[in-house]
Formats: structure tokens, sequence, C-alpha cells
């Protein structure tokens, strides 16, 4: 989909080697022409600030807001309009003291929010109208002590929240890192707590409801998912706490903790060789700079490791590429969903401050198949932050303020959507299609993962939208050996009380048609399906060109219409 730009622009950005402009546009329905305003604060000299963003499962938006006195919790819609079904005209007043970072909503379709505050976490749970439930923790709120003693490391350390899950049976996961900011010895640690669905602490989990591990003394937190039976994989980083803030390189670390959050034998515990740089990012992987300050050119390389800490070298062809920044410029790195990279930086004009945007795929090249990598990004009369906010579904919001005059300024949002193309590949010996927007998995494929014998078939298209798209696997052994997926939530929820199928998550968000047609600027996909449910072989295919259903027809395929649509 083609957007115009009318109230914010894509400037060239020369200071990142450009040659062309590409194709990363404002989302222009997002908010009024491709801004969302909010409320101003009553005081010139009360600056308020985004603090947090998180997509919710029907693709809505829990975004968090801060001045220097309250903090403002709002719940947008996909297209950026306040839910007026939430709080007040979709917004709720927070003290500071309930910080929040991380926002999920439950299988109630309640929020939970989580927060470091001091040593603490503060965890509260929201009704769908926005009022605390008084059923969880003390009206609403529960207050967990993460420093336990368990580790010496870890005592005394302001507390940050990373992630935030909610496990089948209601209980309440929290993952982080707490860590001092003394420079004379700085330490940091990796958390995990469990809460019941009451709010208190899981008292069969770890020590009393909290696991606490420094690692080689200090520890930072990537990455934590729930393994099928139950267990927990920490990923992230450790180097010895007498490093300090020395130029002691990070190690990749993996943490595996038994499903009552036990670290067991020795084994659990996998540590990399030094992964020598500056630690820049611990999203979907480790991100590791150095700064080339022999180079005339002033090149930094940025190399990319798997949370084991094996440099992925798919990405820019070894693992690494080089940029080249002017001295003294600082740009911050977020690895995206599907593997790619973005980066960003404050770049000052004569009349405002804007942000430039760059991109790498997984494959480290540019974006859309361009040679150019960077983009200035403003908006007319604003001053950005320089700095991003990256959905999961791998969509960029950019925050900023315009004047209103009276010294009174007023915050903005704006949002480019990255998402990857979705790849279809094909299994001649199978039959069957699938279809991946995750670059890794691609690159498994095409280097012969899953068995081999699975090529592209050069079908692709762009998602992206306010539906996730839940991804199924038959159950081994009883249900076919496929995917399905599906953005519809009754269906998904059917599939998931269906016993030949395993639920994988969410695979990427789309947007629904309406009566089988899309809105302007998006094209309907098509969903047709092989009709061998009784040989236990199903597998559906799905293509953006209808002229390919005669032929897919006249093998046997059921048609079964537009299951949503995409760019």
């Amino acid at each position: 989909m083609v957007r115009r730009i009318v109230a914010l622009t894509v400037l060239f950005a020369s200071s990142c080697g450009i040659a062309v402009a590409q194709s990363i546009a404002i989302d222009q329905s997002f908010g009024e022409q491709g801004i969302v305003r909010f409320p101003t604060s009553v005081s010139y000299d009360t600056i308020r600030y985004v603090q947090a963003i998180s997509t919710l499962r029907d693709g809505s938006l829990a975004i968090v807001t801060s001045d220097l006195q309250d903090q403002f919790f709002s719940r947008l819609t996909y297209d950026g309009r306040f839910d007026a079904r939430f709080g007040v005209n979709g917004t709720v007043r927070v003290p500071r003291t309930q910080f929040i970072e991380k926002v999920i909503d439950d299988s109630s379709d309640r929020l939970v929010t989580a927060g470091g505050y001091v040593d603490e976490l503060r965890v509260a749970r929201f009704n769908p109208d926005g009022r605390l439930d008084a059923s969880f923790g003390t009206g609403g709120v529960a207050t967990v002590r993460i420093s336990t003693g368990e580790a010496a490391e870890c005592k005394g350390l302001l507390v940050g929240v990373q992630q935030l899950y909610e496990q089948g049976d209601g209980r309440v996961l929290i993952f982080g890192t707490a860590q001092s900011y003394y420079l004379e010895l700085p330490r940091s640690c990796i958390y995990v707590a469990r809460l019941e669905p009451s709010g208190a602490l899981d008292q069969e989990f770890g020590n009393a409801g909290v696991t606490e591990t420094a690692v080689l003394g200090m520890s930072r937190l990537s990455s934590a998912r729930i393994l099928t039976d139950g267990s927990l994989e920490l990923s992230g980083v450790t180097r010895p706490i007498e490093s300090g803030n020395g130029d002691v390189p990070w190690q990749a670390a993996i943490l595996r903790l038994d499903p009552k959050g036990n670290t067991g034998s020795s084994a659990s515990v996998q540590v990399s060789p030094p992964l020598p740089g500056v630690l820049e990012s611990l999203r979907n992987g480790i991100v590791i700079t150095k700064y080339e300050s022999e180079s005339p050119t002033h090149e930094t390389t940025i190399r990319v490791f798997q949370p084991d800490g094996t440099r992925d070298a798919t990405f820019g062809g070894s693992g690494q590429v080089k940029i080249v920044l002017r001295t003294g410029d600082y740009m911050g790195y977020t690895r995206m969903a599907d593997g790619g990279l973005v980066g960003t930086r404050s770049v000052v004009t004569s009349t405002s401050i804007n942000t430039v945007l760059c991109v790498w795929r997984y494959s480290g090249g540019p974006i859309e198949g361009t040679p150019a990598n960077c983009n200035q990004i403003s908006i007319p009369g604003a001053d950005l932050e320089g700095t991003h906010y990256l959905s999961s579904s791998d969509a960029v919001y950019f925050s900023g303020e315009i004047g209103m005059g009276s010294g009174i300024k007023q915050l903005v949002l704006a949002r480019i959507d990255l998402s990857s193309p979705i790849v279809e590949f094909y299994h001649s010996g199978l039959k069957h299609y699938f279809m991946t927007p995750d670059g890794f998995e691609a690159d498994a494929l095409d280097r012969g993962g899953a068995g081999g014998g699975w090529s592209r078939t050069g079908v692709s298209f762009y998602a992206g939208g306010p539906s996730p798209m839940c991804r199924f696997y038959g159950t081994p052994g009883i249900g076919p050996n496929s995917h399905f997926y599906t953005p519809d939530a009754a269906e998904c929820a059917g599939v998931k009380r269906d016993r030949g199928w395993l639920y994988e998550g969410l695979a990427f968000s789309a947007t629904p048609a309406s009566d089988g047609r899309c809105r302007s600027g998006l094209r309907p996909i098509h969903r047709l399906y092989n009709n061998r449910a009784a040989a236990n072989d199903s597998n559906h295919r799905h293509i953006a060109d209808f002229g390919l259903v005669p032929s897919m027809q006249a093998q046997g395929w059921v048609y079964e219409g537009v299951a949503f649509c995409a760019r």
C-alpha cells in the first residue's frame, strides 16, 4: 500500500550515506493524518513523554505517558483512536509509585501492568473499563520485593521489567533485570517472579515466588520463553562483577529453570566466549557495536549474535554491517522480530529536531531492495526525541512535541510499518504450502532445514493490521504434518481446543476483510484448502493473486474465500 505523506515527511538523510529514497512511509491511517495527539499538560513546565508502548492481542495499543507528577495509562485502537470504553476518554491517571513498564491483556481481557519501583515490583490488574481489579493484590495492585537474598550480588538493586506473561492457569510471570547505577561498581542480576491469579507470590516457585541469578556476577536479560514442558529458558549476557564499567566484554548466557523456577544442575547454564564491543541491544538476539576510531570515515561496525553467542552469519553476509557516523553521533539499535535491525538517532536542523531512521533486513541488506538504509523523519512544527519504540509486529513508533503557544507543548505520536514480507514455500514431496514472515525461519528453510525439500514459490505479500494471526502445527502422531493460520478469534479459540493442533503463538498481524472485501489500498488474501482432512493431510494456501485460484481448484483444492487483507 502506498500512503500519501500529508502532515509528516520522510526526507533524504545524507549523513548515513544515502543514495536514493526508500519505501518507508508514515502510516496515514494512524490518528489524524498520521499523528496521534495527546492531551496537553496543564502547566508549561510539565513535560510529557512516552514511557511504554505495548501491543495487545486484538491489535490495540496500551500506551503509558508520563510527566513530572503522574502517569497516564491510555488504550488506543489500532488506527490511533482513544478507546472511550477505557477510563475517561481512553485514559486512566496512575500514580508514579505504580510505575508501568510492560502491559499485557490476560485471558479475561483485563490489562496487567508491571514496573519497577526502587527494589520492588508493582504489578496491577485493570478491568476492561480501566478500573483497578479489587480482587487482585491490595486494591488491584500487588507489591513484590525482588531482593530475596538468594544471590548476594542481587541485593539492593533497582528493578526493571522486560517481559510479562500470563500462563494458561492464570498465573503471571514477570522477567527482568535488577541493577545498580553506581559507577564505581555497577551490578546487575536477572530475576523471575511468579504471581498467583490473586496477585500473591507463588510460594512453590523459586525462593518464595522469586528466582534471582547473576551467573558470572553481572547479568542482563535479553528474552525469556516458556518451553513445552513448562520449564523456562532465559537468554541474556553476563560478565564478572569485577569488570565494573571497564573494557571486559560481555558473554552470552542461556539459563534454564525447571517449571518451579529452580536452576537444577550446573548444566542448566550455558555461557559463550567473550563478545568484544559495546552492548547496544538485547532484543531478539544480541547487538554489539564497535567504533573504528582509526578509520578515516569514522566507521561503526554493527555485529549481531544469536542468543547463544554465535555470530548470526546471515546478517550482512558475515554477521555484521558497517555504517558511517559523524564524530559524536550516537544511534540506538533494536533487533526486529523478523531478524532485521532498526537504528535511530536525532538530527538537528535550523528549524527543528528530526529523527534519522535506518533499517536493515535480516540479510543485512536495505529495506525494499533499494541501496538505501536511512531516512530522515520529520513532523512539521515538532521536535522528535530521536528514539523509537518497536512493536512485536515490527511497527516503529516515534514521539515528539508540538508547540501550542504560551510555552505549552503537546505530545504527539507517529507510526511507520516495517513488517517483513510474508514469504511462501512449497514442498513437492508433501505437496504442501507454508508461509512465514520470519527471516530466521525462511533462511533455515533455504538452507535445507525442516528435513529439506522446501523452495520459495515467489509469492509474497505484506501484512500488518489490528488482527493477530494465530499459528498452529499438527500435533505429532495425531494431527497433520502441516501449519494452519487464522486471524479469526473464534476460529483460533476453536482450534486451540482441538487436540490435533498445537498452538505456536501469533505469527504476524493482519487486517480483517469486511464481507469479503478490503478497504482502499489493501488487497484480499485468498485461502484455499487441499480437502485432505480424511487422510489427516490438511494444508492451506494463502495467495493475493486470484488468477491462481482456477488452477488450484483443478488440482482438487477448495476455495474458501478471502481470509484477510494485506498490502
